[in-house]
């Protein structure tokens, strides 16, 4: 009879519309599977879960469940399919790298695992090392990003890699950092004509030419990318895209002069951050940081959530204090980041 009472579960979690919800109500179902130790169950439950948090802010529950998939593997490895494990664990290597909590002995435990189970899978390492490409291009670490590029492209393309759209993507990325906007623009072309696409790109390659060119002061060509932008984080809905990209776009905002608007998109997207991850609320903070910082008023009148620690009831706010205290919010973290990592890497690019 349990087995209907988690069957009914899983259907009302697929017709909700909120991941969150979703994810609750898959947990509940998790919870009678381990009652009757029924691992096969556990393992499904477990998957639905990690695939519904990919579309939220946060990733502390694929942080569980990848540290139960590992253990159960390892004492019953016929419950596990290997590919399935092995994409959803894809993911939470991209997440350890920005969670200071993590810490730098389990990160390379973690990573070493990952490495050695796709190796004897007779999977190539590719995306480990398009993941750290793309770190160290966020790093505008341009030596170290250079040589994971060459051992991404060393290894063969196979299923378990991140798909041609994503790889170009950081290609994409990479060229922007290097100033080679001719070659960013060719690599993007079969992206941004819809040719190659994924869940998330073109989208995030239509940010960052918008960062791109408002960057230049160039806001004309800014515009195109940014409009395209917008329409596609309506439809998508997408809060960690939105958290994670789509707050960079505040700058084009600001430097165009839709102020209200921009402050209309904080509105919006603070309310996603109670449960975001801590890369998350780092690259929130640190847009909402430099939007500020980019007004002139004395005060300002914007409406946060009442959990915000410097909540006002009459929504009205000191801007340098706000400044001050989104730009602790990103120090704070980066001090966190760099002690678990035992280098400066952040500090020497983020530190305000």
């Amino acid at each position: 009879m349990y087995g209907i009472e988690i069957q009914k579960l899983v259907a009302k979690a697929k017709i909700l519309k909120n991941y969150d919800d979703k994810i609750e109500l898959i947990k509940q179902a998790v919870s009678i599977a381990d009652s009757k130790n029924n691992i096969e169950w556990g393992v499904e439950l477990r998957r639905m879960i990690m695939e519904f948090e990919y579309y939220t802010p946060h990733f502390y529950e694929t942080y569980l469940i990848i540290n139960w998939f590992v253990g159960m593997q390892s004492n019953e490895p016929d419950l596990i399919e290997n590919e399935d494990f092995l994409w959803n664990y894809k993911h939470a290597i991209s997440e350890i790298l920005y969670n200071p909590s993590i810490t730098k002995e389990a990160k390379e435990l973690i990573e070493k695992d990952y490495v050695q189970r796709m190796t004897d899978s007779g999977f190539s390492i590719r995306p480990f090392y398009d993941i750290y490409f793309r770190y160290y291009t966020f790093l505008q670490n341009k030596d170290k990003a250079i040589e994971f590029r060459n051992l991404r492209n060393a290894e063969i393309h196979d299923y378990m890699s991140n798909c041609e759209a994503c790889e170009l993507d950081n290609d994409v990325d990479f060229a922007l950092l290097l100033n080679q906007i001719d070659e960013a623009k060719d690599l993007a072309t079969p992206l941004l004509t819809n040719k190659k696409t994924c869940a998330r790109v073109p989208l995030i390659t239509n940010i960052n030419f918008t960062k791109f060119y408002t960057e230049k002061g160039e806001l004309d060509a800014a515009k195109k990318y940014y409009q395209v932008a917008i329409d596609e984080l309506e439809v998508k809905n997408d809060a960690l895209v939105y958290l994670k990209y789509g707050l960079s776009l505040l700058n084009y905002l600001i430097e165009s002069n839709q102020e209200q608007i921009a402050l209309k998109n904080i509105e919006a997207a603070f309310p996603l951050l109670k449960n975001a991850s801590d890369e998350l609320h780092f690259l929130a903070n640190r847009n909402i940081a430099n939007c500020f910082s980019k007004m002139k008023q004395e005060t300002i009148t914007i409406h946060f959530p009442d959990w915000f620690e410097k909540f006002q009831p009459n929504n009205v706010y000191n801007l340098n204090e706000l400044i001050q205290y989104f730009n602790e919010k990103v120090n704070s973290f980066i001090y966190q980041i760099d002690e678990r990592n035992e280098n400066d890497e952040f500090k020497n690019v983020y530190l305000k």
